[in-house]
């Protein structure tokens, strides 16, 4: 009999924090890094699981449909002889976020992708992978389903069909609720999908291909915001979704950035961005955004983040603002705002970390990149 060298338990966060019992009937999926091999369990009546494990770095989900889904993208448990103890810990649904794009750039009138399409979907992979997703949802058109399949491939996750928008917001609220979902969409159901969500009905057509709206719910409340990935795609109409939450751009210092400053200027350029602020002399990340925006740079102390946390809930209770900072100013204001920080490596210099804060105090952080 070959013994289990991966085990632990699936215990239940309570909201003050506090670790519950265990959790059963949650599926776990471990991915091995590099070749994709995945190897899956369920966790028994008191929440403990045990696996066999070819040792190597395993990324891993945990999902359970009446829980938040964990995901542990871009960090990774170990295999290890002769034996690692892995516990993982969910909580009650508070925010259901979707992500929703249109497909990426089509063939002409073809039910295809173009060339600059199939570029564009491999983008939305390397923003999407490390967010956390656990669904992903296409119609059934090919050029949809191409969309997503970059994505789908390289985080092992199979795509779900879907047919009416009706019908994926369905089961984005229940199905998912409290997790985080992609919906792939066409330029004349993109915000037919944010109206099933409970976003406000905007009858419009998407003319471009580079949309990428973040919609989350809290209870009653429904914010979207909308951001933009890619190479800049034909003028898209402009789509006034009032503000139901605070948002949060969070982004490094722009130092050995390459690029990212400019992908930031096109990403955050239609987020309707009220006020940016930096820390010190760090503008590099923000000055073409700064620019394009005709707005100045507002400078923080990092040593009074606190004080920064407070401001920004008190002037930016219903607005999108603009934070760029370290790695380490950035994961203490997320903790100020009672949310949970992401992984963020030595080298990352190119994330886009999208924190949503309700009235209530509840935070969601999704971790893009550039």
């Amino acid at each position: 009999m070959t013994t289990s060298n991966v085990r632990g338990r699936v215990y239940l966060r309570q909201a003050d924090g506090g670790i519950g019992g265990g959790v059963a009937g949650t599926r776990l999926t471990f991915v091995r890094e590099g070749s994709g091999q995945i190897y899956e369990a369920a966790t028994d009546a008191q929440g403990s699981y045990a696996l066999v494990l070819p040792q190597a770095r395993y990324y891993v989900r945990a999902t359970h449909v009446d829980y938040e889904d964990y995901a542990s993208v871009p960090g990774f448990v170990k295999a290890t002889p002769p034996l690692q103890i892995c516990n993982f810990f969910l909580r009650a649904p508070q925010i259901t976020t979707a992500l929703v794009v249109r497909h990426a750039d089509r063939d002409g009138e073809a039910d295809e992708l173009s060339e600059a399409g199939t570029t564009r979907a491999k983008e939305l992979r390397d923003i999407l992978f490390r967010s956390g997703l656990t669904e992903i949802y296409a119609s059934g058109a090919l050029r949809a389903q191409a969309t997503a399949a970059p994505l789908s491939e390289a985080l092992r996750l199979a795509t779900q069909t879907y047919g009416a928008s009706g019908e994926v917001a369905q089961r984005v609220l229940t199905v998912h609720a409290g997790d985080l979902s992609l919906v792939v969409a066409h330029s004349n159901t993109a915000t037919e999908v944010i109206a099933s969500l409970g976003g406000t009905r905007l009858p419009a057509n998407l003319a471009g291909f580079d949309n990428l709206f973040v919609v989350s719910r809290h209870g009653a409340q429904v914010h979207v915001l909308r951001l933009a990935y890619g190479d800049s795609s034909a003028a898209a109409p402009e789509l006034a979704y009032p503000p139901q939450a605070m948002t949060l751009l969070l982004v490094g210092t722009g130092q050995g950035a390459g690029d990212a400053p400019e992908r930031l200027r096109h990403a955050a350029s239609r987020a309707n961005i009220s006020a940016i602020y930096t820390s010190g002399t760090h503008t590099a990340m923000v000055a073409p955004l700064a620019a394009a925006l005709g707005k100045e740079p507002v400078s923080y102390d990092p040593a009074e983040l606190l004080r920064l946390a407070e401001n920004l809930v008190t002037d930016h209770a219903q607005e999108t603002a603009v934070v760029s900072g370290t790695h380490q100013d950035l994961r203490e204001l997320i903790r100020l705002l009672r949310g949970r920080g992401p992984v963020l490596g030595s080298t990352d210099t190119a994330h886009l970390l999208v924190l949503t804060r309700f009235a209530s105090g509840e935070v969601r952080v999704v971790p893009l990149r550039l």
